[in-house]
């Protein structure tokens, strides 16, 4: 009885330090490159007839240089001078947002690549007359929606500059009689400068 106790803990050590021989499985292998940007972009779009700027800023983080989980804030620095009209008066609207920004980046390695993802976020949309003082709301609340496509270019190890074209989807309770959101919504050329460990 003894022995086969023995001989029983012996097998039992055996297999564990077979075990620990092997190469641990994990569902990604090998080491993972790590990096961040920080970046500017700049927004070219039109809103309701008006061709609008829109800057922003960008940051995020870089895993295995393939995908990037990140955020970005668009500002408008002027207010757009819109053929938006509340009763026979002109009204300017002043558009800001920003979210959550998840991005796929294909054979990022190449000088030239591509980027593919979306920015999930919210903002806000000012009000104001032209003329004399309206009954106007000062805000409305937005959700955005804001899928993307882009072409990189590595100018060093630190630097990549794109250029992407996204579709802007906006929605909230905003004053209809004003503004709706598909006179928000629509196309959108960015210009982007990433600074960092790509």
């Amino acid at each position: 009885m003894r022995f086969k106790f023995v001989l029983s803990i012996v097998i039992i050590v055996a297999i564990c330090g077979s075990a620990s021989g092997q190469v641990r499985q994990n569902l990604v292998q090998g080491d993972i490159d790590h990096g961040f940007y920080v970046g500017s972009s700049i927004k070219l779009t039109e809103l309701d007839g008006v061709f609008t700027p829109i800057p922003g800023a960008r940051a995020g983080l870089i895993i295995d240089r393939t995908f990037t989980i990140g955020a970005a804030a668009y500002f408008m620095l002027d207010k757009n001078e819109t053929d938006f009209v509340v009763n026979d008066r002109a009204v300017e609207i002043l558009l800001t947002y920003g979210g959550l920004e998840l991005m796929y980046a294909g054979n990022s390695d190449r000088l030239f690549h591509y980027e593919a993802g979306t920015l999930i976020g919210f903002g806000g949309l000012n009000y104001t007359d032209r003329g004399t003082d309206l009954d106007l709301p000062n805000s409305s609340h937005i959700f955005v929606l804001e899928p993307e496509v882009a072409v990189v270019l590595n100018v060093t190890d630190h630097v990549q500059v794109s250029s992407g074209l996204s579709y802007r989807w906006i929605a909230g309770n905003l004053e209809e009689e004003i503004v709706k959101g598909s006179d928000l919504s629509g196309p959108t050329l960015s210009l982007m400068l990433s600074v960092g460990a790509l």
